[in-house]
């Protein structure tokens, strides 16, 4: 039952929405539900459920300690801007809130959940996402969703992300037909499948059909090694592979022949990759800080960077989740996330070699696993796909637990007062909701002031706590823009002490006709710091 409302809980996460109600309709909605349901899920375990210390003594959890506990020390060390490391910028999400949250639910999914559910709950959210991203594609979404792309970006706020989310999860509509293997069990697979093409296509972005094609490539490769006995065939061996690998090179080669690798998108993200490993390099020990990435990009970016897109081009992420983890906290954060992403596929792959012929959960949990990986190398980490990442890495820590964690039978329950334990669960759940509230009604009520043109208001509401200062741009160029001067620049000024880091902060107070000479010759220090390669222009 349990395993349930978490698999509930990433559906929802990856779904939920609030087009009319927030200034950023995507990130801050699905931060708060992941909060909500992720404290609930650990109140009701407290709530109504016994544990046995042996529960917590295995590699796994150990793991999950190590890194939420590197986490915390990233965000004491990286203090500045403290509420955007915390609750993490304004459009992403990710600082030390979510990422906690997320690697506690899949704590809670390694306890509860097993594959063949991840693999429902995924067919389920895929499905919702396409329909969705097809109502926006034909003109009938009844939100008034705002967007700056041309493609649907469906519940995700991106196209490139509903690409990404298709391509690893469309091997999900292969279990259809694994599940019923009669007609109409072959009808509901192809409708899925077709489904998948058609928003891969509107989607107009090349990750999801490469994020495809791994998944799907991988999973024949396994199911033909593991249902053909082909062990004494060599021949038929070198064949299935030349297949697999010529089957690879034509969906790697697929975006030359479309134009996309020559395209400002890639390249673009071989200067943000650069960057990231130049801010890696630069901190090797705690990185930027968690959603630092932005507030660095200047520092790091190269000349080639430069020249091909302007002195301008910015950046609040490297585009490949691995590259954000290491320069946001070093070497350390970063090789305990590749651990953890690779501890469960080690284990399904042992698990499915020592199966007697095809394994269907663990071979397609495994597809999936791969395809996740391939878009993530090129992709952002957002709370709607990050969920079920993290999901993929709990449940795929889990296979084969029961035969491989040693269990002390002399081991009694955990000794604690199972009333003080009921009436703190309780307490979370009531509460559950409250850590991310404050993220979440501020946007809504930014949102407000800003339909209403309440400049003051907005003025007092970006420069309390907690603070973004992507909003404080906003607030002040719109207080400059309505001529109020000295409001504007005490906002960007609340900003420079907020953020030291943000360069265009400092460039707004060396362009404020109420800043003083001393003020102006900071901000010109500060801007040469923080873009040593451009020449400030006060």
């Amino acid at each position: 039952m349990h395993g349930t409302f978490l698999m509930a809980s990433a559906f929802l996460i990856s779904i939920f929405v609030l087009p009319t109600y927030a200034y950023d309709p995507v990130g801050a909605p699905k931060q708060f539900l992941l909060s909500t349901l992720t404290l609930s899920s650990i109140g009701f375990i407290l709530a109504f459920r016994e544990f046995q210390a042996r529960e917590f003594n295995n590699r796994f959890v150990k793991l999950i300690s190590l890194f939420l506990i590197q986490l915390m020390i990233n965000v004491v060390i990286n203090s500045y801007a403290f509420s955007e490391r915390i609750f993490g910028v304004s459009g992403r999400s990710t600082g030390l809130a979510t990422y906690l949250l997320l690697t506690l639910f899949a704590l809670m999914v390694y306890r509860f959940v097993q594959v063949n559910s991840v693999m429902f709950w995924l067919l389920v959210s895929k499905t919702v996402i396409e329909i969705y991203a097809l109502v926006q594609y034909f003109g009938l979404d009844p939100f008034e969703f705002e967007t700056f792309y041309s493609a649907p970006s469906s519940t995700l706020g991106n196209p490139n992300l509903v690409s990404g989310f298709v391509g690893f999860a469309a091997i999900t509509s292969m279990r259809i037909w694994f599940q019923f293997r009669n007609w109409y069990g072959a009808i509901l697979t192809l409708t899925a499948l077709s489904l998948d093409i058609a928003v891969l296509l509107v989607s107009q972005s090349t990750q999801g059909f490469v994020a495809l094609g791994a998944s799907f490539f991988l999973f024949i490769f396994i199911f033909i090694l593991k249902s053909w006995k082909i062990k004494k065939s060599p021949k038929l061996i070198v064949l299935v592979t030349f297949l697999i690998v010529f089957g690879l090179f034509l969906v790697i080669l697929s975006p030359f022949t479309r134009g996309y690798l020559v395209s400002s998108t890639l390249f673009s993200r071989f200067d943000y990759w650069r960057a990231g490993i130049r801010m890696l390099l630069s901190n090797p020990f705690f990185g930027v800080g968690l959603d630092g990435y932005g507030d660095h990009y200047r520092m790091h970016r190269d000349q080639s960077a430069i020249n091909r897109f302007g002195e301008g081009q910015t950046a609040d992420a490297a585009h490949n989740v691995f590259i954000d983890f290491f320069a946001s906290g070093g070497f350390p954060l970063g090789i305990l996330y590749l651990i953890l992403v690779f501890y469960g596929a080690i284990r399904v792959i042992r698990q499915v070699r020592a199966s007697q012929g095809a394994n269907l959960n663990l071979i397609m949990v495994l597809a999936i696993w791969a395809g996740f990986q391939v878009q993530s190398f090129v992709s952002i980490n957002q709370i709607g796909i990050a969920i079920w990442g993290w999901t993929l890495i709990g449940a795929m820590a889990a296979v084969g637990k029961e035969q491989t964690e040693k269990v002390n039978l002399k081991v009694n329950k955990i000794k604690s007062s199972k009333r003080a334990k009921s009436l703190l669960g309780i307490l979370i759940i009531l509460l559950s909701w409250l850590p991310a509230l404050s993220p979440l009604s501020r946007d809504a009520e930014f949102l407000a002031l800003a339909k209403e043109a309440d400049g003051l208001g907005l003025k007092q509401l970006v420069t309390s706590w907690p603070k973004d200062s992507a909003r404080m741009i906003f607030v002040a160029q719109g207080l400059s823009n309505a001529g109020l001067g000295p409001e504007s620049l005490s906002v960007i000024t609340d900003g420079n002490q907020h953020n030291p880091n943000n360069y265009q902060l400092w460039e707004m107070l060396a362009k404020n006709s109420n800043a003083s000479p001393l003020q102006k010759n900071l901000a010109v220090r500060e801007m040469k710091r923080l873009d040593p390669l451009v020449v400030p222009k006060s």
